[in-house]
């Protein structure tokens, strides 16, 4: 059997490959393969391959698109990111005919690029069972279900078993391989041997966090953590050594949590390995779990630079953080990081701004604050996002209707 992962393209004011990677799809695409499934990858997110930064982010190839009704009054640029529809349907013709199509989403506002990518799929190939996943599903099941009218199945993230059984009972087979999605340690490794070449590999070494900040979707998503173990996970780092990747991107939402079992066991790993690698952390780490071991380890690990949440200054928006942060925190883990021997310009701390009732002048006070520290500093826009506390306290304030 035949299956086809598709990572969609998708329209937006602005977007960038800031080490972005379909981590689902082809986590799903491996579990196939292991039983016994043909995997093909389309992957529409293409870049801009001569202006990828040596540290592996990239811009995707764009193309100037009419802005939507709805959003006419915005006076920005808005364009697809990735290939186009006709491009999309010329790859589509040259792989073999799939059995199933696994279409991932990601971001609540980039559904229109999947929903289409799932009516040209069912066009073409329309004895094909067309099957959607990934974090809009989940966090939008209602909207998803009436949209995509062209998909034979909505998979939530935590809810692979669906999957599982919709094979089974569509295709009368057994699959002898069917692990948990949280079972960190039985998960295959994603196919990003599907690439002709692997410019990073994201790493996931747990799920879950042990905060409850208003803004954010993660105690939805995984209402309870789980870690990984350290062999599991030197293991995926080595093997993806042997086929030539030296970059690797961390995806946890909180790597440091329990960090003396954790982090720090498997930091110290990674350390003594054979081979220099170079780690990357897009989301934050938690500025007060760093100590001065971690800042260390941090460095002799390989990670060429640190982000920093600063979104939970008491003086700003501390009651949707959970009380995750204080000023003493922030200004200890930064003195850690720059004795651990990390440069000014490697530091970074994320703002969130554009919160429901953010005063600009909080906003400014914290923009200050950082910057006496010399470090960068990147604004985080705030989204709405569905099953969040804020999301349904401040629904009626937004300037444009939202559903979930």
């Amino acid at each position: 059997m035949r299956a086809l992962l598709i990572n969609p393209y998708t329209y937006d004011f602005a977007a960038y490959n800031f080490w972005s990677a379909p981590i689902g799809p082809l986590r799903v695409g491996a579990i196939l393969r292991q039983n016994g499934f043909e995997v093909y990858l389309i992957d529409c997110m293409k870049v801009r391959e001569e202006k990828r930064k040596d540290d592996g982010r990239a811009p995707f190839i764009t193309q100037r698109v009419q802005v939507p009704p709805p959003l006419s009054g915005i006076q920005k640029t808005f364009s697809r990111y990735g290939f186009s529809r006709d491009e999309l349907a010329q790859a589509l013709l040259h792989v073999p005919k799939p059995d199933i199509v696994l279409i991932g989403t990601l971001f609540t506002y980039w559904y229109l690029g999947p929903k289409e990518v799932s009516e040209l799929v069912k066009s073409l190939f329309p004895k094909a069972r067309v099957i959607l996943g990934g974090l809009y599903v989940t966090l939008c099941r209602q909207h998803a279900t009436r949209s995509f009218k062209a998909c034979d199945l909505l998979v939530p993230h935590n809810a692979i078993w669906l999957l599982y059984e919709y094979i089974a009972r569509e295709f009368s087979i057994k699959l002898p391989f069917t692990p948990s999605a949280f079972d960190l340690d039985s998960l295959p490794y994603p196919c990003f041997d599907l690439y002709p070449q692997i410019p990073f590999v994201p790493l996931v070494t747990s799920y879950g966090c042990p905060f409850r900040c208003t803004f954010c979707a993660t105690p939805f998503l995984f209402p309870q953590t789980a870690q990984r173990s350290k062999g599991s996970l030197l293991d995926e780092v080595s093997h993806w050594h042997t086929l030539g990747v030296e970059k690797f991107v961390l995806y946890d939402d909180a790597f440091l949590y329990r960090k003396e079992v954790h982090a720090k066991p498997i930091l110290r790993a990674l350390s003594d390995l054979p081979f220099k690698l170079q780690l990357f952390n897009p989301n934050a780490l938690h500025a007060r779990m760093i100590d001065e071991e971690t800042a260390f380890l941090l460095r002799t690990a390989g990670f060429r630079e640190v982000r920093l949440g600063l979104e939970g200054l008491p003086r700003l928006i501390s009651p949707h953080t959970d009380g995750k942060l204080a000023e003493r925190d922030f200004e200890r883990a930064i003195d850690y990081l720059k004795r651990a021997g990390f440069p000014d310009d490697s530091i970074t701390a994320y703002l969130l701004v554009g919160l429901p009732f953010q005063h600009w002048k909080e906003v400014k006070h914290a923009i200050d604050y950082a910057a006496t520290f010399h470090i960068r500093i990147e604004l985080a826009e705030y989204s709405p996002i569905p099953q969040t506390p804020l999301f349904d306290a401040f629904r009626t304030h937004a300037r444009y209707p939202i559903e979930a």
